[in-house]
């Protein structure tokens, strides 16, 4: 990977570690950096080891290491991206049960004049969550997209309480895509550096293929131009149709990491 790739891939992956350690606490270990938040236990992707570089552990380090630094962790995660280290502990680890996903960091490099991400993206109005209104209809869009992935109701009530807390105390901006009826999506965009690092998009069921997404996304592009950020950013799963539908919205591939995580018995 060239150096400039590495850059923009360090500064994707930094944008995303920087959401997740805001309000929270952070440990820089000769392993990586311990990341743990008190007020969101069951939220997995706040706490855990991010940053792994240990080609010589197996699951029992990892696992000793999370007990006894996050005691109240209900999920064993870590990420790596040095290649030794996924190389190695990536066979292990699944052999302890353990869950692996490829993320692929993504920069915006062109703005599409016609979206091809999917639906004609038009008929949609953005709008801010700024209210109690939208926030109302806010959550109940989080209340189906987290219904979708078997969240349970105190892993849903905690990013509710997160994401608000993030809109008052950080540089994170929520919208929502209105059709006219009701609201159909929603999407975050947390600015970082010269990054404006966008997650969480969401269509309901109800919209879907019609280009939700896409607007939004699209949406995301002005809004980072007007926060005065230099570029969009994202991360996605690699090994599933979401790093082929943000290219046809102008993304490149810049990087990846390795994540893995087993819920904590019992």
């Amino acid at each position: 990977m060239s150096i400039q790739l590495e850059a923009l891939a360090d500064e994707v992956f930094g944008a995303a570690a920087a959401q997740g350690r805001a309000g929270g606490v952070h440990l820089r270990r000769p392993f990586g950096e311990i990341v743990w938040n008190t007020t969101y236990p069951d939220l997995f992707f706040l706490n855990g080891i991010e940053d792994l570089v240990a080609p010589n552990w197996d699951a029992a380090d990892l696992e000793r290491v999370v007990r006894e630094a996050i005691p109240r962790a209900t999920t064993f995660r870590a990420s790596s991206r040095d290649p030794a280290t996924i190389l190695a502990l990536n066979p292990r680890l699944l052999a302890a049960g353990y869950t692996s996903e490829t993320r692929v960091a993504m920069v915006q490099v062109s703005v599409p004049s016609t979206p091809s991400g999917g639906g004609p993206a038009e008929g949609f109005k953005i709008l801010p969550v700024a209210g109690e209104a939208s926030w109302t209809a806010f959550e109940e869009l989080i209340r189906a997209d987290t219904q979708e992935h078997g969240w349970t109701d105190a892993m849903r009530a905690q990013l509710i309480a997160l994401y608000r807390w993030g809109a008052a105390n950080t540089p994170h901006h929520f919208y929502l895509a209105d059709d006219g009826a009701q609201t159909v999506g929603h999407v975050g965009l947390f600015q970082h550096g010269t990054g404006a690092y966008l997650h969480g998009l969401y269509t309901h069921p109800s919209a879907r293929r019609r280009g939700v997404g896409a607007a939004l996304t699209l949406a995301m592009s002005a809004q980072t131009r007007a926060l005065g950020a230099e570029r969009l950013i994202l991360q996605c799963t690699r090994d599933s149709p979401l790093p082929g539908y943000y290219q046809r919205l102008g993304f490149r591939a810049v990087g990846e990491k390795q994540i893995w995580t087993r819920p904590v018995p019992g």
